[in-house]
């Protein structure tokens, strides 16, 4: 079974989530081959205010934003985790072009299980989630 990517997207033009909330509701969910990106989408859920949050195995679709950005002409930001395999980061677009920062195999090392406890500790302080310690991390490189 493979490891599930956890992907959460916003962008600024409604249609995208429109969009989402559409493709969620589909059986048949081969049509985001539309836009080219390599990846299956499982799991979609539109929380509304244009967030939508989705899995796919393994890695994030990075190409995924820019595509969306290009076919709606908006901005889009997409977080992406998948902790097992060393991946976290987030994708930006503007005006074209998209900026992708991820954490490499080192920022995994700052942190650690601590079993007793059963939380994450970091920096001198105890997290219930490695998700939240990995975005502490991400906030440094920016």
């Amino acid at each position: 079974m493979a490891n599930m990517c956890s992907n959460h997207l916003t962008a600024t033009n409604d249609k995208v989530y429109k969009m989402f909330k559409r493709l969620a509701k589909e059986k048949n969910k081969k049509k985001y081959k539309y836009f080219n990106i390599g990846h299956d989408l499982f799991d979609i859920y539109c929380e509304g205010g244009n967030f939508v949050s989705f899995e796919t195995r393994w890695t994030p679709p990075l190409d995924l934003p820019l595509a969306l950005s290009k076919k709606f002409n908006c901005e889009v930001e997409m977080e992406f985790s998948e902790p097992t395999n060393f991946i976290h980061g987030i994708v930006t677009t503007f005006e074209g072009n998209s900026v992708t920062l991820q954490l490499d195999e080192k920022d995994f090392d700052r942190y650690y299980y601590d079993e007793s406890k059963d939380l994450y500790f970091f920096n001198d302080n105890y997290y219930e989630s490695d998700v939240a310690v990995l975005e502490l991390i991400l906030q440094e490189k920016l």
